[in-house]
């Protein structure tokens, strides 16, 4: 006979996280995947920052739709603009997008009314996935520039 596991038989441990939280996590991601899928293949498939962030906002508008996008990154310790799109008005969602410790920004989305707990799981599910996205797209730019003669930096 195979001994099972019960969660109620283990200690509690600080910082680790319960079973429960874990198995509503998997429920709520295993029924998002489907929506989800397909804007995860896309991101990523292109190295140029503006062709990301269009499709960023494009991909992003089909899933929640919103009024208006803006992502910013970190710069020298401030958020530099990026990316906007739309009207800046109502109710906003601000969601952080982190990739590796060089590289964070924030993502704010605005429409006239409230984001449904469904659509901040979806959004909040796509952050890793975008900032990835964007930090290796910002990487390549960089490294593109980093190629040429000084003389042809400036052009």
């Amino acid at each position: 006979m195979t001994p099972t596991y019960d969660s109620r038989d283990s200690p509690h441990i600080p910082g680790i996280v319960s079973d429960k939280v874990v198995m509503d996590r998997l429920e709520l991601t295993a029924g998002l995947w489907p929506v989800l899928y397909p804007v995860m293949r896309e991101l990523g498939n292109s190295l140029d920052v503006d062709e990301t962030l269009e499709l960023l906002d494009r991909r992003l508008r089909d899933v929640v739709g919103f009024d208006g996008i803006a992502v910013a990154v970190a710069r020298a310790g401030r958020m530099a603009p990026l990316y906007a799109a739309g009207i800046a008005s109502g109710p906003e969602l601000i969601v952080m997008l982190d990739a590796a410790p060089e590289f964070s920004g924030l993502l704010e989305l605005h429409r006239a009314t409230a984001f449904s707990e469904l659509e901040r799981a979806m959004l909040i599910e796509l952050a890793p996935k975008a900032a990835a996205a964007l930090a290796n797209a910002l990487k390549w730019k960089r490294a593109q520039s980093s190629m040429l003669p000084e003389t042809l930096r400036a052009y």
